[in-house]
């Protein structure tokens, strides 16, 4: 049972699968090389025709393959693997961990002065693909709400860029990568939590921020591409608001809208932390993937 990327570990599997006359479940977490052309890291025609050989060739290989969304098993069905050979199985958050922490007792609202603010917050890989030009230009049409807050929280390539935008910003909170021991309480301080994605990302990725921000029993605001799974996910959990990718407007509004309406926000949170529970905690996920793989057994030995 291997977990992708990088692609070229299905060949060992197979290799080892040969080797030890085992079956061998591949596991995608990200599709490749489709997510590489879309992010422009790799524009070779010739190479990306040999990742696209390789990737066929252990889908071809694998005795069973999972996915963590039906967007990516679209992908595989596209691909010709039979649907048979596929399961869906997301993955999980670790809801005992991650759970709500009352604002009176958050140690960052207390350290920040946050008390009576509405905090909008950005947590985690500040990376090209997650166009945070759009986060800080929809920032700038928000200036007229003075107790708004806006924490943003990370590194990454893009971090010099929101130092440089936010430097002299009163409202705004700037702060490097955090102990995951304070991740819970870092999750709780915010009164909505962001997940943006450049155009074209959400079809080969599900942001696991989501989760976190579901987990913290916070509204999240999604800038991703109509009909991925991102939007499927919230939308179905009713758990907060998606916004066209990479559009500052539609973005500033979505914040101005549940900036103005705290109760629905609340509610939206709440929707969040109980979907995650239901659907994503530990135990719930690890019985999908028992179940799979005592399958995968039992066919290889009939």
């Amino acid at each position: 049972f291997t977990p992708s990327p990088p692609l070229t570990l299905g060949v060992v599997d197979y290799a080892m699968s040969r080797l030890k006359h085992i079956p061998f479940v591949y596991n995608l977490q990200d599709l490749f090389p489709e997510a590489a052309v879309r992010l422009g890291m790799m524009s070779n025609p010739r190479l990306i025709q040999g990742f696209e050989l390789l990737e066929r060739f252990v889908y071809r290989k694998a005795h069973h393959l999972s996915v963590i969304s039906e967007g990516f098993k679209t992908h595989l069905l596209n691909s010709g693997v039979p649907e048979e050979k596929i399961s869906v199985i997301p993955n999980y958050t670790d809801t005992t961990f991650i759970e709500p922490v009352a604002k009176k007792d958050n140690p960052y609202r207390k350290r920040h002065k946050l008390d009576g603010r509405f905090v909008v917050q950005f947590s985690g890989r500040m990376g090209y693909s997650q166009g945070l030009e759009t986060v800080l230009e929809a920032w700038k049409q928000l200036d007229d709400l003075p107790d708004l807050r806006l924490m943003m929280v990370g590194d990454g390539q893009s971090r010099p860029i929101v130092e440089q935008a936010l430097a002299n910003d009163p409202r705004a909170i700037l702060l490097p990568v955090q102990d995951r021991e304070d991740l819970p309480a870092l999750l709780s301080t915010a009164d909505v939590g962001l997940a943006p994605l450049r155009h074209g990302m959400a079809g080969t990725s599900l942001p696991c921020k989501i989760f976190g921000i579901m987990a913290s029993g916070r509204p999240v605001i999604a800038g991703v591409d109509a009909g991925s799974d991102a939007e499927t996910l919230i939308e179905t959990a009713d758990c907060g608001i998606v916004v066209e990718p990479e559009d500052p407007v539609a973005l500033a509004a979505a914040i101005r809208r549940l900036y103005g309406d705290r109760r629905d926000a609340a509610r939206r949170g709440r929707n969040g932390r109980k979907y995650v529970v239901n659907h994503h905690s530990q135990d719930v996920v690890v019985d999908q993937y028992e179940r799979m793989l005592q399958s995968v057994i039992s066919n290889s030995v009939a």
